[in-house]
This record gives C-alpha cells, sequence and structure tokens, in this order.
C-alpha cells in the first residue's frame, strides 16, 4: 500500500479513535498554554491504543502503539507513531516504556505523521504509553497508560 494509502489510514484510525472530526484547512489556534492540554486513552480489541492530545478541547494529535501488524496496509506490529493534526505549534511525543522508545512530530509541520518506530517485543510484554505536547522548554504529558504486545 502507497504512502499515501497509509497517511489515510491513519488519520481515518485517529479520527475514529477520538471520535473527532478533523477540519481541512483549519486555522492556528491561539496562544496555548501546558495546562490547555487534555488526554484520553482510546483502546481497539486487538491490543493497539493510543493516547489522544486536545488543546483547549480541540483535537491535536495523539501518540499511537501498534500491537500487531496489519499486513495488508503494510502496517508493523510492535510499533509506536506520533500524530499531530493541529497548526498550534505544539509537537507530538509518543513516549513507549520499558523499552525507552519514543518518536515525534518535532520539526515538522501540521498536519504530520511521523515513521513508524519498531523493535520486536515478546508476545504478552506490558508496555506503557505516554503522549506529550511540546513546545520549546514547556511540554504537558499524560500518564501512562498500560498495553500489551
Amino acid at each position: 500500500m502507497g504512502s499515501r494509502s497509509r497517511v489515510a489510514t491513519l488519520f481515518a484510525t485517529a479520527t475514529l479513535l477520538a471520535g473527532a472530526t478533523l477540519v481541512s484547512g483549519a486555522g492556528t489556534a491561539g496562544a496555548a498554554g501546558v495546562d490547555d492540554f487534555t488526554f484520553k486513552v482510546q483502546r481497539d480489541p486487538k491490543k493497539s491504543f493510543g493516547v489522544v492530545v486536545y488543546n483547549k478541547g480541540r483535537y491535536a494529535g495523539m501518540a499511537y502503539w501498534q500491537a500487531n501488524p496489519i499486513a495488508d496496509q503494510n502496517i508493523p506490529g510492535d510499533a509506536l507513531q506520533a500524530v499531530d493534526s493541529l497548526k498550534d505549534g505544539w509537537s507530538i511525543e509518543a513516549i513507549l516504556m520499558p523499552v525507552d522508545r519514543t518518536v515525534s512530530t518535532s520539526g515538522h509541520t501540521a498536519p504530520y505523521i511521523s515513521p513508524y518506530k519498531t523493535g520486536n517485543l515478546a508476545e504478552g510484554t506490558t508496555v506503557k504509553l505516554r503522549a506529550c505536547a511540546s513546545k520549546g522548554l514547556n511540554s504537558s504529558c499524560s500518564d501512562y497508560y498500560s498495553g500489551r504486545a
């Protein structure tokens, strides 16, 4: 599957998980501070899950853990990804522990989806996922949410 199809699939998944509708051509949000961010964990039945990031109640992006591969969509398993959907000047970082795996959208203009960062984990391994919104030296982070490889 091509890069465009993968991007479209991930955006559709992120929108479904967030329960939000992405608005094309949305302008830059007003100045946001670290207290303007909220987070919500969304799980799918196949062990994958995401921590959805909201800035002032607007869907801003997510940290996403893909537990199992989806071969027909060329999506790897044991994969971490960050999605930044809001042009607000904040980047999204996905952090996976205890394997110390991190991906970020920093340095890219929204909307942006990071490449997957992968590495095989034993089936059933407990992982903890966290999302952070960062801008310069400021950051706002979710709690860690547990899942399985």
